[in-house]
């Protein structure tokens, strides 16, 4: 069986300490318990490069190919709790921490994704 997720990434405007405008890429899942989730380490990097000028991403995610899937991220080495993926198609890469087991039991060896852009 194929389980395909979804997220819907957003960019989140905070001011820092020093009144410095700080922008992040950041989900919410309540069904998960999460709220904010930060993309840290490269893989907001990737969200910047993915979303152009949108503020708002719809992102479908599967350890399994799906029809449709745009990129395979491939999974590196450990770290923090977490792993390290490259994408060979934007020859990019980022981490993703261990929330990413509230998707899946392990982590996966690849992940597939697609991509859509919400204005």
């Amino acid at each position: 069986m194929n389980t395909i997720n979804i997220i819907y990434p957003y960019r989140l405007r905070m001011q820092g300490v020093f009144g410095q405008d700080i922008v992040s890429w950041v989900f919410d899942d309540p069904e998960r318990g999460l709220h904010r989730e930060a993309f840290v380490a490269g893989m907001d990097d990737m969200l910047d490069t993915l979303a152009g000028d949108c503020n708002m991403l719809a992102i479908r995610f599967s350890k399994h190919k799906f029809p449709g899937y745009q990129y395979e991220l491939k999974r590196r080495g450990y770290a923090h709790g977490g792993f390290f993926y490259y994408c060979p198609e934007l020859n990019a890469e980022g981490w993703l921490c261990g929330a990413a087991r509230k998707y899946f039991l392990f982590h996966p060896r690849r992940l597939y994704i697609q991509v859509e852009r919400i204005p």
